[in-house]
C-alpha cells in the first residue's frame, strides 16, 4: 500500500469522526424533553373533585403557539377502570411556559353534574410524541394515577367539624353562664334567666353566632351599667361620710336632745330645792305658833 493510499485512508477516517461528533449533540439533545411532576401525584387520594385539575410541569418550555394546538391531542384524562376520558380542556401557560394544565370541565360550577365521580381512580396520561418549544418530543408516555375524594368521608368531615364548632360554642357559651352566675352571687343581684341561643335560632330563624353575639352585647352593657350605678352609689357614700376635724356639739346641728348626766343633776338640784322649801315651811309654821 502505497503512501498516497494511507493519506486517503486517514482523510476519510477523519471525516468519518468528525461526522460522528457533529450528529452526537444532536442525538443527545433529541428526547431531552421529559416530565419533572405531575399533581396530583401518582398514587395520590382524596382529590378534590370541585375545580379539578391535573399539573403537568415539564423539562423544558412547551408553550408554543406552532405546536399549542396540535399537543393538545397527545394529552388526556379517563377513567382508570373503565377507560372512558374525561371531558376537560388543556391550557398552556404563557407565564410559565413549562407547565400545562388539564382542567376538567363543569366542577367549578356544579360537581353533580361533573364528568368525574368521587372515590373514583382516574389516570392523566401525556404520549410520546409531545412536542416541547424546541422542537424536542417526549420519548414515552407518561402518566399519574390517583384517586378522588369520597364524598361520605369528605361528609363526616364535614359534620365532625360543624360538631366541633358546636360543642365549642356550648361550652364557651356555658363558661360564660356559670362566670355570669357566679358573678351574680358574689354581687347580690338577681340572677337573670340563661337565654339558649340555639333555641332563639330556632324560633327566630337567625344564625346561633349571631344570637350569641347579641347577647353577649346585651351582658356587656348591662354590666357597664351596673358598673356605672355602683360607682355613683360608692361617690354618694363618700360624700354623706365626709371626716370632720373636730367634735361639734349636737346643738350645733338643731338637736334638743339633752345628755343623760345633765338631766340627773338638773333633777337632783330639784329635789333639793323641794327639800329646803319644805324645811322652810316647817320653821314658818312653828313661829306662828310661839
Amino acid at each position: 500500500m502505497n503512501l498516497k493510499m494511507l493519506k486517503r485512508i486517514s482523510a476519510l477516517v477523519c471525516a468519518a469522526a468528525l461526522a460522528v461528533m457533529m450528529a452526537a449533540p444532536a442525538v443527545l439533545a433529541a428526547g431531552d424533553l421529559k416530565i419533572t411532576e405531575f399533581y396530583p401525584k401518582d398514587g395520590a387520594t382524596g382529590t378534590a373533585i370541585q375545580n379539578m385539575d391535573v399539573k403537568i410541569e415539564f423539562s423544558k418550555d412547551v408553550y408554543s403557539e406552532k405546536n399549542n394546538k396540535s399537543n393538545k391531542k397527545y394529552i388526556k384524562l379517563y377513567d382508570t377502570k373503565t377507560g372512558k376520558e374525561v371531558d376537560t380542556t388543556i391550557a398552556f401557560n404563557k407565564e410559565e411556559k413549562n407547565v400545562v394544565l388539564v382542567l376538567v370541565n363543569g366542577t367549578s360550577s356544579n360537581s353533580k353534574k361533573s364528568s368525574v365521580k368521587g372515590n373514583t381512580k382516574y389516570t392523566c396520561e401525556v404520549k410520546e410524541g409531545f412536542e416541547a418549544a424546541d422542537g424536542d418530543t417526549l420519548e414515552k408516555t407518561e402518566k399519574t394515577t390517583f384517586r378522588t375524594q369520597n364524598p361520605k368521608t369528605s361528609s363526616y368531615i364535614s359534620f365532625g367539624m360543624i360538631g366541633v364548632m358546636v360543642v365549642g360554642m356550648v361550652f364557651v357559651t356555658m363558661r360564660e353562664t356559670k362566670k355570669q352566675m357566679k358573678e351574680d352571687r358574689e354581687s347580690g343581684k338577681k340572677k337573670e334567666p340563661a337565654v339558649n341561643p340555639y333555641k332563639v335560632a330556632k324560633e327566630t330563624g337567625r344564625p346561633v353566632e349571631e344570637v350569641i353575639a347579641e347577647e353577649q352585647r346585651k351582658k356587656a352593657k348591662a354590666r357597664a351599667k351596673m358598673a356605672k350605678k355602683e360607682k355613683a352609689e360608692k361617690r354618694d357614700y363618700d360624700n354623706s361620710h365626709q371626716s370632720v376635724k373636730a367634735r361639734a356639739p349636737i346643738a350645733a346641728a338643731g338637736a334638743s336632745y339633752k345628755s343623760g348626766n345633765v338631766a340627773k343633776a338638773k333633777a337632783k338640784n330639784a329635789e333639793a330645792a323641794k327639800k329646803r322649801a319644805e324645811k322652810q315651811k316647817s320653821k314658818n309654821k312653828q313661829r306662828k305658833k310661839k
